[in-house]
């Protein structure tokens, strides 16, 4: 062989097997990151609107005496003790008698109460006599208008006679109770009791000017109390102020809360969770894999053992997670540990 042409070949040759070389260096040194992996499932999720307030009873009623007399406490007739704080009531019971011989005798109700029954016979008696034509109309007037008298004095002295049974006006709880010493004389005005019905509570809050367009009635909101962590109950938006405060720039709303169990209390401060959007079985991943960028938001999926990063569009965003609308799919196997370092085309080593 010409020596040129060997020289030639010879350098080919030591060209080659170095490139070849170069290419075994450059595969022994490609990091594989490792990654932990989680499959996106279809989920559903919640857009809240947090805000916080204190619940009240739905219904609450203070009665006090409207009259000076002596004070006698009734027996509960399901506890057969005296009536006492936390005592379940159902309407028209009575929790308190008052007395005073000169007031019961001024009204004389059972007096009136006769009055108007033989007012009633004679009217009656009239009436037929009337119809018969042995009677002038003159005369059953006459008796209309004492049947009248006689009904209205009744009426009259059974209400007056009403003040001395304080009763609950509805089924409820008793929640305040004055002591008063058994036959004592308690003045006009003296707060004889509270009762409650705290099945449902209502909540009244006020929320930001800008969050307006975003709620309506009949939203479901969900409220949580930090004394009770596990529980959490559910009511609705009832009503909407149009108006704003110029002050605080803020608008009220109320809110009406299911508490069957009554777990929740009157007067508790509590944290209420108002739903503005909801989907069910849709794509949702964690909001802490999500990067993002001046060209938007993205992250990472795997894909042949290899990181693929997907640029996304997302929709609804709830406390923790985030529904995505484009650029990932149910099935797709999600990096949520290990992103970090990664770029487009990483080679990746899945951990269990």
């Amino acid at each position: 062989m010409h020596p040129l042409r060997t020289l030639v070949a010879l350098t080919a040759a030591g060209l080659l097997v170095a490139g070849c070389g170069s290419r075994q260096s450059q595969d022994s040194t490609v990091v594989t990151v490792p990654v932990s992996v989680q499959e996106v499932k279809p989920q559903s999720i919640s857009q809240l609107l947090e805000t916080t307030g204190t619940v009240s009873a739905e219904k609450e009623v203070t009665i006090s005496s409207e009259v000076t007399a002596y004070y006698c406490l009734q027996t509960n007739p399901r506890t057969k003790k005296p009536y006492a704080l936390n005592d379940r009531v159902e309407k028209s019971d009575t929790i308190v008698k008052l007395s005073d011989a000169d007031y019961e005798s001024t009204n004389r109700v059972d007096a009136q109460k006769l009055s108007q029954d033989i007012a009633q016979t004679t009217l009656s008696q009239e009436q037929a006599m009337y119809d018969k034509g042995g009677a002038a109309s003159n005369d059953l007037q006459n008796a209309q208008l004492a049947y009248s008298n006689a009904k209205y004095n009744y009426t009259d002295a059974a209400f007056k006679e009403s003040k001395l049974c304080i009763q609950t006006p509805f089924s409820g709880v008793l929640v305040a109770l004055p002591y008063y010493t058994q036959n004592t004389r308690v003045a006009s005005g003296s707060v004889m009791l509270t009762a409650m019905e705290y099945s449902h509570l209502n909540l009244q809050c006020k929320l930001p000017a800008q969050d307006m367009a975003q709620l309506h009635l009949g939203q479901t909101v969900l409220v949580t109390n930090y004394t009770l962590q596990n529980d959490t109950i559910k009511g609705t938006i009832s009503q909407i102020s149009p108006a704003i405060d110029p002050t605080s720039r803020t608008f009220q709303t109320v809110c009406i809360i299911n508490n069957p169990q009554k777990k929740f209390l009157p007067g508790m401060f509590v944290k209420a969770d108002i739903v503005i959007a909801h989907k069910d079985s849709t794509v949702v991943v964690p909001k802490t894999v999500i990067l993002s960028d001046l060209k938007g938001h993205s992250l990472f999926v795997v894909d042949r053992g290899r990181a693929q990063l997907r640029v996304i569009k997302t929709g609804i965003e709830g406390d923790k997670q985030i529904e995505i609308l484009q650029g990932v799919s149910i099935g797709d196997r999600l990096v949520v540990k290990g992103f970090e370092t990664l770029q487009d085309g990483s080679r990746v080593k899945v951990m269990e």
